[in-house]
């Protein structure tokens, strides 16, 4: 493999990633704002570009998984919607970590679905920054409700929904590279293409491999929600026993507006 340095690379940022979460692990406010920061800037530059291609009248759209998940996480970490924190970390750890294995699978690929060396590189870096970010919410800020758990599957449900009906070009009608969206090529079985040559993948390859990614899917938001709250409860204890807190500040626009409404309200009351 060519570029092993590269995935070597990403591996030895990953365990970076790892330990930072586990240092913050006692710091849950800090752990938001850390979050908050990254989704800031993954959804800012992810607005950018993607303004910017309609504004150069590019046929460039957000269909892939990845990129919905951005905005997703961006949304939700921003204006603090703390049910959503189980859908927002989801959402981004599956894209950094999906990344994560594609790269370690067929990097020369990823290489070669980039229009530049520093595509690419940015690229990396932005799902790894996704990565860290849904592991930060996943153990290091909150604990999810399991209620909430079927917004996971509903957002799923409609980004494959919305990707058929770019297929079928209902939607984002020009654009001309439908067969290479992964999400796609991940529902019709074609992802299997880049450990099985085409001509040997046979129908019923592609029909076991897209129901094991799905059941891989759905198995991996309930475990995404059980460790959050396996974790949390762990987390709770050791803080007891050290004498920490690991209550985490309501922080984002939703949270802060409230907050200065019921001050006005407050304050109108008293001179009531």
């Amino acid at each position: 493999m060519q570029y092993w340095w590269i995935v070597l690379l990403v591996l030895v940022a990953c365990a970076a990633e790892g330990f930072a979460v586990y240092a913050f692990r006692f710091k849950s406010t800090l752990s938001l704002i850390l979050v908050i920061v990254i989704a800031a800037f993954v959804m800012g530059y992810k607005t950018y570009e993607f303004a910017g291609y309609r504004i150069n009248g590019i046929a460039e759209y957000p269909i892939e998984f990845s990129h919905i998940s951005y905005f997703i996480f961006g949304t939700v970490a921003i204006l603090g919607l703390r049910r959503l924190y189980g859908l927002a970390g989801y959402c981004a750890t599956l894209t950094g970590f999906g990344n994560i294995i594609a790269l370690c699978v067929s990097v020369e690929s990823m290489i070669e679905g980039f229009r530049s060396v520093g595509y690419f590189a940015l690229s990396v870096v932005l799902h790894n920054l996704m990565f860290f970010g849904g592991l930060l919410l996943l153990c290091d800020t909150v604990k999810f409700r399991m209620k909430d758990i079927w917004t996971v599957f509903v957002a799923v449900a409609a980004i494959c929904g919305f990707a058929q009906l770019v297929n079928a070009g209902l939607v984002y009608g020009d654009i001309d590279y439908k067969d290479s969206l992964i999400i796609l090529k991940i529902m019709d079985g074609r992802i299997l293409e880049y450990v099985i040559s085409a001509d040997k993948l046979t129908v019923a390859a592609k029909v076991v491999g897209t129901v094991c990614i799905l059941l891989a899917v759905c198995g991996t938001i309930v475990l995404y929600f059980w460790g959050n709250n396996r974790i949390y409860n762990k987390r709770e204890e050791a803080a007891l026993g050290r004498g920490y807190d690991i209550a985490c500040a309501k922080i984002g626009i939703v949270p802060l507006t409230l907050y200065a409404i019921n001050k006005v309200k407050n304050k109108d009351n008293k001179h009531g």
